[in-house]
């Protein structure tokens, strides 16, 4: 699992905003907003944060840079909120001592990097709720936070208003509904910038002193959402092949039995992730008599899958050498030591199994992303590094007399906008001409992926770049379920969970893989529950 990376850097605070041209609450007349209207073109809707935790992110919290010695502090609410486990309690304070003519203003800022949303996919606008007191006369302010470059540090980014001068009077939950078209420019780098939904890198809730006064105040914020006119038409896809992640456990599998069981629901294909090692178990091999110099245990497990596929008329790709980048991304020696053990467990595989009639691929195990954290290949060296050596590894597999199609299976970090990621895999694929199929992981086992707004945004953008490098386009669908924050355990998901999953990615492709065996098997909720989806279409007797 890799994590969110998150940085606080409180320094740069009271310089907010330094350099800016500012306004007092933005230089366009703002249209009226018909919330009904809105909410009734309303379909996909993606939770930008449900406020049940404070340690899933990272939140800036201050005065501005002309009201520095206003606060804004925040606590979770479990007693009073509008859904969910919990909402957002914001208590604020102004000295009555702005250092120019815009009044205090105090607020909770977060910024996006990895697993980040893109509001530009089929935009609506955003919903926030909120709950004040009653005689509260301060203003709400929610800005979006725009960087067109996405390395500007925050005091050369452009953000876009739109101020409520009411809602904070009301002691119940109410719902602000704001179109995208509402936001105004409020502070400016060149005073030219429109508003770029898909250049949004983060957000501010702000709450702005409508008197001269020193006082406090506080307020609650819940659910706030993207909304989106996405409105898709399903097919009935289906699964075309399962990973399997080998362990000592699975010595005494049956796999003929475990063979038919897919058959019986259509997948005739397995994806071995590895067949040497894996991370801390690297002199391990799983299958029999390799010459490997660090091996030290091995288990005939392949060995018995082989034997089992060609029995049932199944098929095997055979995923390499389990190693790991590691963190050293940018030195070539890294990259050199992987290739030299891939080339000897790929090797070794062709020689002991290419002639069987179940050999269907090749798969390069070690796994990258598009992401930041703790590492990431946007840029040379290692992005030309990681190129380079997954073209040498597939052209070796090319150049044995029985050739086979080459798998990977990065990532889906969102670590850049859509866009932005679709054109980081062109440049990659046109580097990696043996590169044939991506099975991309949708990581909806993690718990910061929508699957029905952020997965069809960045598979159609993934999907293109693969048409135009000649790869095709897979989806590797995580039929568990995981996270770190919320802490949830990992379990298998249920069908209608992984159902979801499924449609969104037929919506791009028929090849379409899930990790894993472990989490889809007979006798489990996910696999009962497909073969039931199969039955009810008629894909299966």
């Amino acid at each position: 699992m890799k994590m969110q990376q998150l940085f606080l850097v409180t320094a740069l605070l009271l310089c907010w905003g330094c350099n800016k041209k500012e306004g007092k609450g933005g230089d366009e007349e703002k249209p009226a907003i018909d919330k009904a209207a809105i909410l009734a073109q309303v379909k996909a809707t993606r939770m930008l944060n449900d406020y049940n935790d404070e340690g899933c992110y990272v939140y800036y919290l201050g005065g501005v840079a002309t009201a520095p010695e206003a606060t804004m502090g925040r606590s979770l609410s479990t007693a009073d909120k509008h859904e969910g486990r919990a909402a957002f309690k914001l208590d604020y304070r102004f000295t009555g001592k702005s250092m120019s003519a815009a009044p205090e203003a105090a607020f909770l800022e977060q910024n996006w990097a990895d697993y980040r949303p893109d509001l530009g996919f089929h935009p609506l606008g955003v919903s926030l709720w909120v709950k004040g007191r009653t005689g509260q006369s301060d203003a709400l302010r929610l800005v979006l936070i725009q960087d067109e470059t996405l390395q500007a540090t925050r005091d050369q980014r452009a953000y876009f208003q739109y101020t409520d001068a009411t809602i904070l009077s009301s002691d119940s939950w109410q719902q602000l509904v704001i179109p995208y078209e509402a936001f105004t420019r409020f502070k400016s780098i060149t005073g030219r910038e429109t508003l770029q939904l898909n250049r949004v890198v983060g957000y501010r809730i702000e709450v702005v002193s409508s008197s001269q006064q020193s006082h406090t105040g506080s307020f609650l914020v819940d659910q706030l959402e993207q909304y989106t006119n996405y409105d898709p038409s399903f097919s009935t896809p289906q699964f075309s092949s399962i990973f399997i992640q080998l362990g000592a456990s699975y010595a005494q599998e049956d796999w003929r039995a475990a063979f038919r069981a897919c058959k019986e629901v259509n997948i005739d294909t397995w994806i071995i992730q590895y067949s040497h090692g894996y991370g801390s178990q690297n002199n391990i091999s799983w299958y029999s008599n390799t010459a490997a110099s660090w091996n030290t245990v091995e288990y005939p497990i392949i060995d018995s899958m082989v034997a089992a596929a060609e029995e049932t008329g199944f098929k095997l790709i055979f995923g390499l050498y389990g190693g790991d980048y590691g963190t050293d991304i940018s030195n070539a020696s890294v990259y050199n030591n992987l290739y030299e053990r891939n080339k000897i467990v790929l090797d070794e595989l062709y020689d002991k199994f290419a002639a069987s009639p179940s050999f269907a691929g090749w798969y390069i195990t070690e796994e990258f992303h598009d992401g930041t954290y703790p590492v990431g290949w946007h840029k040379d060296p290692a992005r030309g590094l990681l190129a380079n050596y997954l073209q040498r590894v597939a052209a070796h597999a090319k150049s044995k007399a029985r050739q086979f199609p080459v798998q990977i299976a990065p990532a889906l970090f969102r670590g850049m906008p859509a866009d932005k990621c679709g054109e980081w895999f062109k440049t990659l694929f046109q580097q990696t001409p043996d590169i044939d199929f991506l099975y991309l992981q949708d990581i909806g086992g993690r718990c910061f992926v929508d699957i029905d707004v952020d997965l069809p945004n960045y598979f159609a953008e993934i999907k293109k770049a693969c048409i135009e490098t000649g790869v095709e386009f897979g989806v590797d669908i995580e039929s568990f379920q995981y996270c770190w924050c919320p802490d949830v355990p990992y379990h298998a998901k249920e069908w209608e969970e992984v159902k979801e999953q499924l449609l969104v990615a037929g919506l791009f492709t028929s090849h379409i893989t899930n990790f894993s065996w472990l989490t889809f098997k007979p006798g489990l909720n996910s696999f009962e529950g497909y073969k039931a989806y199969l039955k009810a279409n008629n894909l299966i007797n």
